[in-house]
C-alpha cells in the first residue's frame, strides 16, 4: 500500500506518524508514571529521528514487519519471565494495563529499543559508505560495518 512519489506518505509512514502521536498522548497523560514515561520519550526520539532524516523511506517497512515477528519471542520470553515472576513492575509506574503477564509499557520500551538499533545500524552503514566514497573517488556499495 505504498504511494509513488509525490503523491503523499506511505503506508508505513502513517503507522510511524500514528505511532508519534500516540506516544506524545501517552507523556502528557501518564508524565507521572516513570516507565511509560520513558518509553514514550524514548521511542518517540527515534520515531522523530526517522520522520526529520528521511531515513524511513529507505527502510522503515520492513522495521515493521521485523518488529511483528521479533514480538513473538518477546513474548514468550517476557510472559515466562513475569509470570513466574522472575521480572516484576511496579504498577504505579506504569499503565496498570498487561497482555497476559507483561505490562502493555514493555512493548513500548522494546519498541524503542528496537528502533534505536535499527537507526543507529542504518546511520552507520551511511556514514562508513560515505567515507569510502570520499577516500577511494568512487561509491563501493559494501555494506559490511567494520568497527
Amino acid at each position: 500500500m505504498t504511494t509513488s512519489a509525490g503523491e503523499g506518505p506511505t503506508f508505513h509512514r502513517w503507522i510511524t506518524l500514528l505511532l508519534g502521536v500516540f506516544f506524545i498522548l501517552l507523556a502528557i497523560v501518564f508524565h507521572d508514571r516513570v516507565y511509560t514515561l520513558a518509553g514514550s520519550l524514548f521511542g518517540l526520539v527515534f520515531i522523530v529521528i526517522q520522520l526529520v532524516t528521511g531515513a524511513h523511506k529507505t527502510y522503515l517497512s520492513l522495521f515493521y514487519v521485523s518488529l511483528i515477528v521479533c514480538l513473538v519471542p518477546k513474548f514468550l520470553v517476557s510472559g515466562v519471565l513475569t509470570s513466574l515472576p522472575v521480572v516484576s513492575y511496579n504498577d504505579f509506574e506504569n499503565l496498570n494495563f498487561r497482555f497476559y503477564t507483561i505490562p502493555a509499557d514493555d512493548f513500548i520500551y522494546f519498541f524503542g529499543l528496537f528502533i534505536m538499533n535499527i537507526t543507529l545500524y542504518e546511520f552507520r552503514k551511511q556514514v562508513l559508505i560515505k567515507v569510502e566514497k570520499n577516500d577511494s573517488g568512487h561509491i563501493n556499495y559494501h555494506t559490511g560495518i567494520n568497527f
